[in-house]
């Protein structure tokens, strides 16, 4: 298995495709890069296409403790440099939308285009981050179990969790979810809620923005995602019906249809 040993954290990969301009692929708390299995098929016969763990989710390791954004910038800014000469394209998912802003704002002459999905840059407020320790602290001391419905009922989309027929990709997306380590899940968390509101770096943001807002996202809602797209120099907001913060895997072939329709543009 391909990993990076980089100054923060040993960093697991992929790599797939080839192209002139390279797909970076960053995703939300509590999944991995698994997430964009649908993404790395269609995309990796246009695109050079780099996916990977953050510290805490899948197979990545952390070797400093520090799970915050600004060490995941870092992070991501590391990878592209080591991984790719070309120009990026850059799409993130919650947290990973989070990392995505803060590396457009860093290296604009490098990214040519972003998405941004389910992403909210604002500060948490003190409601939602006492919510977010208790959760914390039970998923710390016994597990996931007392937790889990509360997070799914939090990562998917009211249409997706009703539709029966897809009991089998719920199962398998709790599974995924029971493999994260929950000591280490925990500082991530921490490392997302506990982040510093960026308006300066939306400033320095030169590329073309795409942010996408699911109409059943409970974590950041579709004015959240229209502020941030407002706050944009090249920003702009698309919704999408019945899909929730984790719409590529409820319905990765809406995401991709739009994310062409942008590209193409």
């Amino acid at each position: 298995m391909p990993f990076l040993d980089l100054k923060n954290a040993n960093y697991y990969y992929e790599t797939h495709g080839s192209g002139s301009t390279t797909f970076v692929l960053t995703h939300c708390l509590l999944w991995n890069s698994f997430m964009f299995k649908d993404l790395v098929e269609y995309y990796k016969n246009k695109y050079k296409v780099i996916i990977f763990d953050f510290p805490g989710h899948g197979k990545s390791v952390s070797k400093t403790g520090k799970y915050d954004m600004e060490t995941l910038t870092e992070d991501t800014i590391e990878i592209i440099e080591t991984l790719t000469d070309t120009n990026v394209i850059l799409l993130g998912v919650a947290m990973g939308g989070n990392v995505c802003l803060r590396v457009a704002a860093r290296m604009p002459e490098k990214v040519e285009k972003m998405f941004i999905l389910g992403t909210s840059i604002m500060e948490e407020t003190p409601e939602d981050k006492l919510r977010f320790k208790m959760l914390n602290n039970l998923a710390r001391t016994v597990g996931f179990w007392p937790v889990e419905k509360n997070i799914m009922d939090m990562m998917f989309g009211k249409t997706f969790l009703e539709n029966k027929e897809r009991k089998a990709d719920y199962d398998y997306f709790l599974k995924k979810l029971r493999e994260n380590d929950r000591f280490s899940i925990v500082k991530a968390t921490e490392g997302l809620i506990m982040r510093e509101p960026i308006p300066e770096d939306l400033k320095k943001i030169t590329c073309k923005t795409l942010v996408i807002a699911g109409d059943e996202d409970k974590t950041s809602p579709i004015a959240i995602s229209q502020e941030l797209a407002d706050d944009l120099a090249h920003g702009e907001l698309v919704v999408l019906e019945k899909t929730g913060l984790s719409g590529i895997l409820e319905s990765p072939d809406k995401y991709i249809h739009e994310i062409d329709m942008f590209l193409e543009a």
